[in-house]
């Protein structure tokens, strides 16, 4: 019976001596939070900043695609002020002109007078 008391004294002493080494353990890791909270809002507080600029460029670049949109719905009803002309040529080949209807040249080109 005294060899089940010892043990027993011994599981008792084993579990202080353990208890102490957890308790230094909690100490350290309370002193090192005690330190964190203060490194962890400086993130806390960049991320919030990059949440923010990330929400204004998403909504930037939402305005930026409904223009686009905007603008190539607004081409696109748009019709032509002038329907284009087919340009001309003669059985050779040569451009006829649109402003005199002279041959061998176009009329960007076009040399001769034109009366109002």
């Amino acid at each position: 019976m005294e060899d089940t008391k010892s043990s027993g004294s011994r599981i008792v002493k084993n579990r202080q001596v353990h208890s102490e080494v957890v308790s230094e353990t909690q100490c350290s890791a309370a002193t090192a939070l005690t330190d964190q909270p203060a490194a962890l809002d400086d993130i806390l507080r960049v991320i919030a900043r990059q949440d923010k600029r990330l929400t204004e460029q998403d909504q930037t670049i939402s305005e930026l695609i409904k223009a686009v949109k905007d603008l190539s719905t607004r081409k696109a009803q748009q019709p032509d002020r002038r329907p284009r002309m087919q340009p001309k040529y003669t059985d050779d080949g040569q451009p006829i002109c649109f402003r005199c209807h002279g041959v061998g040249h176009i009329a960007k080109k076009c040399n001769s007078i034109m009366l109002t």
